[in-house]
This record gives structure tokens, C-alpha cells and sequence, in this order.
């Protein structure tokens, strides 16, 4: 009986030890890790560079682009250009961000642009009639580089779209086409 009960209180000693170890606090600062999620973003922001976990995460509010920050887990926090993303989530709806951690002289700097279109449209983005190259749009399902071309030289002649039904002036695009097309581009 003497020896059960000592076997016991090792092994509740062990599991104790085990559970004071795995549940000590790393040092480093909690992350954001969940939140109620609205129904649709307003914006995606592409977290790269020098951070702990790399990759698209969605704005639901402008002022949330510093928890997706945080959620990447930067390995260093440079100098960001906060204002410059809000400005720029105004005019896109998809950003890049590469954070860059300090060189040898001690100089930090994060990278600000427009998501590619690429991974926009993997994203259901619609690409921008007035601001996509010819590339860009050939990527677009049911659009490819003859259309692409048709839609860039329209563009050049007439100026930016302002609405898509402008699309049915381009050669080659029809009701259906438009139809088609509507959910992969704007004005």
C-alpha cells in the first residue's frame, strides 16, 4: 500500500511539473489570434518580409491594420507608414506590405503597394478597367491578350471607364461577355 501511494505522488508530481512548464508565458507580447469577423472585409493586406507568419490577412475596419500586422508577428516593428496605408486602403482595396527588420546601420523600413493582380483575382478582387495593364487583364477569365488588347486601346482613345457597360463599346464584348466578366473587373 506504502508503495502505490508513492508511485502515485510521483507520478502527480511529474504531471505538475509538466503542466508548470508548458504553461509558463513565452515572453513575447500575445498576438491578436481571433475576432468577430464582419460579413465582408473592406480591404486584404499582404504581410511579408522579415515576420513570423507570412501571409494575406482581411481588413474589416481600416484602423485593423495594425492587428493584421500583429498577427504576422513581425520580428521587428520599423518605422511604418500608417498613414500611408489608411491613404492608400482608401484608393485600393488590397495592399502589400514587406517589413524590412534594421541593418548594421540600425535602419528599419516597411514597403507599401497594390496587391498584384494575380493573387486579387484568386482573391475575387475585380481589377481595375482604368488601371490594369494588358497583362494583367489577358489573366482575367474571359478576356485573354486579343481582348486585353481591344480594352487597352479603347482606354487610350476614350480615357478611364466610369462605369463597365463601356465595355460594350469594345469590340468583342457582348451581353453575355459583359455578364461574364462583371464579377473580375470595374470601371
Amino acid at each position: 500500500m506504502g508503495r502505490q501511494r508513492a508511485v502515485l505522488m510521483v507520478l502527480a508530481t511529474v504531471m505538475l511539473a509538466v503542466t508548470f512548464v508548458k504553461g509558463r508565458h513565452s515572453g513575447k507580447e500575445p498576438v491578436v489570434a481571433a475576432f468577430i469577423v464582419p460579413a465582408r472585409p473592406v480591404g486584404w493586406v499582404q504581410v511579408g518580409g522579415m515576420v513570423g507568419y507570412a501571409g494575406t490577412y482581411p481588413v474589416f475596419d481600416k484602423n485593423m491594420t495594425i492587428s493584421a500586422i500583429k498577427m504576422a508577428d513581425p520580428l521587428c516593428w520599423p518605422a511604418l507608414p500608417l498613414s500611408t496605408i489608411s491613404d492608400m486602403l482608401d484608393n485600393d482595396s488590397a495592399l502589400t506590405l514587406t517589413i524590412h527588420c534594421p541593418d548594421k546601420a540600425g535602419s528599419g523600413y516597411a514597403e507599401v503597394y497594390p496587391l498584384p493582380a494575380q493573387q486579387r483575382l484568386v482573391l475575387g478582387l475585380p481589377l481595375s478597367l482604368s488601371r490594369t495593364s494588358l497583362e494583367e487583364l489577358a489573366l482575367v477569365p474571359g478576356i485573354g491578350p486579343v481582348l486585353a488588347d481591344r480594352i487597352i486601346q479603347y482606354r487610350h482613345k476614350n480615357g478611364d471607364f466610369t462605369q463597365i457597360e463601356e465595355l460594350l463599346l469594345v469590340e468583342g464584348v457582348g451581353e453575355k461577355t459583359l455578364a461574364k466578366l462583371s464579377s473580375f473587373v470595374k470601371p
